[in-house]
């Protein structure tokens, strides 16, 4: 059985780990990134937790877009800034349904739409194909990365993706 919620604190070593097993390696950066978590938390992230059997084996975070901090540009937006299954429990709809839960919260929340970046490569890492299938519709590109976008109200008004203008 597959259950959505919004994390709690004891999830945040989970969210900021990014669903890895915690162990001396990336502790130290995990810790340091729980009270960033916990400060955004408080202004308007929302953090789903997604449970099969009540085991933790996804995440999803959302910002508003007016306070997300790396871009696109736009407002009464929702910008999904993060989609995580751990492998071993991909294709079980679990993403689909925190999806769901996360266009609930937008539309609840007078969200006009919900945006995010999808890659074509790496094909694992926020998948254009994927969110294809839930409707979210390509609205303009940067070389691999694809800004797409759910349309929530007619009176939507598409963002401006931000082009980083730096060569190495």
């Amino acid at each position: 059985m597959i259950e959505v919620r919004r994390a709690g604190e004891e999830e945040l070593e989970f969210i900021a780990g990014c669903g890895r097993v915690i162990n001396h390696e990336i502790s130290e950066s995990v810790q340091r990134r729980i009270p960033w978590f916990t400060g955004k938390r408080l202004n308007d992230l929302v953090s789903l937790i997604g449970l099969l059997k009540g085991k933790c084996v996804g995440f999803l975070n959302m910002f508003p877009i007016e306070i997300f901090p790396w871009g696109p540009v736009g407002k009464e937006l929702f910008v999904i800034t993060c989609l995580f299954v751990t492998w071993d429990y991909q294709n079980n709809g679990v993403g689909k349904r925190m999806m769901s839960s996360a266009i609930d919260i937008a539309m609840s929340s007078s969200g006009k739409g919900v945006i995010l970046f999808g890659y074509t490569d790496p094909k694992w890492y926020l998948p254009v194909s994927f969110f294809e299938k839930l409707d979210l519709s390509e609205i303009s590109r940067n070389g691999e990365e694809r800004l797409m976008m759910l349309v929530l109200s007619s009176k939507a008004e598409i963002p401006r993706q931000i082009v980083s203008k730096y060569t190495y």
